[in-house]
């Protein structure tokens, strides 16, 4: 688990946010 790992994650988790927020709009 490197850098690689985490930037994932948080790439994953940004979009996730953004779809949410464009379905609940």
């Amino acid at each position: 688990m490197g850098l690689d790992f985490w930037i994932r994650i948080i790439i994953g988790a940004f979009i996730a946010s953004i779809t949410l927020y464009m379905m609940w709009e």
